[in-house]
C-alpha cells in the first residue's frame, strides 16, 4: 500500500483486466478474416487500454469525498481523469501498433477522441455507480428489518385479538 491507497490491488485489477482480454484477443485475430495466426502479437498492445482501464476505475473506485479529483469536479472530474489517462493509453497503444507495423483502419485520432470518451463514460459512472450501492444496499435492508417488525406486531396483535 502507498498512504491509505492499496495500489498493488490496482495493478491486480489491471493486470486480470489484460489478462482475461488476451484470449479475445487472439480468437478475434485469428478469426478475422483478413489476418493470420502471426498477427496475433498485434493484438497485445490492446492490452494496455484494458490494464489502464481496469486500473483506473479501480482508483477511481476509492476516491473518498476529500480526494483532489472528488473535491475539484465530482463524477465530471473523475471522468475528466479517466479520460485523459485513457487518451494517454490509446496515444501508447497507436504508437506500439505503429511499431508492429500497423496503422489502425479508424485511423490513429479516432482511437484516441473514442478511447477518451470511453474513460470518460466510464469515469462518471462506473465510480459513483459503486459508491453509491452499499448507501441503497443499507436502505433496503433498513427498510426490510421495518418491515418484519411490522409484521411481528401484526402478528402479535392478531394473536392477542
Amino acid at each position: 500500500m502507498v498512504g491509505s491507497r492499496p495500489f498493488l490491488w490496482y495493478v491486480l485489477s489491471g493486470t486480470f483486466a489484460a489478462a482475461t482480454n488476451f484470449p479475445v484477443g487472439v480468437l478475434w485475430t485469428l478469426f478475422a478474416p483478413s489476418s493470420g495466426s502471426g498477427d496475433v502479437l498485434r493484438s497485445v498492445p490492446w492490452l494496455v487500454l484494458s490494464f489502464t482501464t481496469a486500473f483506473m476505475t479501480a482508483l477511481l473506485i476509492d476516491d473518498t469525498r476529500e480526494s483532489w479529483v472528488l473535491r475539484r469536479g465530482g463524477a465530471l472530474g473523475e471522468g475528466a481523469a479517466q479520460a485523459v489517462v485513457t487518451g494517454a493509453a490509446a496515444f501508447i497503444v497507436v504508437r506500439l501498433l505503429e511499431a508492429f507495423g500497423v496503422t489502425p483502419t479508424t485511423g490513429p485520432w479516432v482511437v484516441l477522441v473514442l478511447s477518451s470518451a470511453v474513460g470518460f463514460v466510464i469515469g462518471t459512472k462506473v465510480p459513483s455507480w459503486y459508491r453509491t450501492a452499499p448507501r441503497k444496499r443499507a436502505e433496503l435492508t433498513a427498510d426490510s428489518s421495518v418491515r418484519e417488525r411490522r409484521e411481528e406486531r401484526r402478528r402479535s396483535v392478531s394473536s392477542i385479538g
